[in-house]
């Protein structure tokens, strides 16, 4: 498994690619400025309760800043 933290701003785009969920999720939050559990929250308010992230393949968030910030599972490691 493979996973993938994409950033958006008005300055441009990055993404990078991690093996290690723990490595992404770091990034993820890093450049969110809040936990992973409150964006899954936010983006799926509708549901009760709200999912985990081992049930999701796509998560993302908006910093204060504007920054959209996506984790994405990606296929299994070759």
């Amino acid at each position: 498994m493979r996973y993938i933290v994409t950033t958006r701003d008005v300055d441009g785009s990055s993404k990078h690619t991690y093996k290690v969920q723990a490595n992404a999720i770091k990034r993820f939050e890093d450049m969110l400025g809040y936990s992973i559990d409150i964006a899954i929250a936010e983006q799926y308010h509708a549901t009760e309760p709200a999912p985990k992230l081992e049930q999701l393949r796509y998560v993302r968030g908006v910093s204060d800043f504007g920054c959209v910030v996506s984790l994405e599972r990606a296929g299994e490691q070759t």
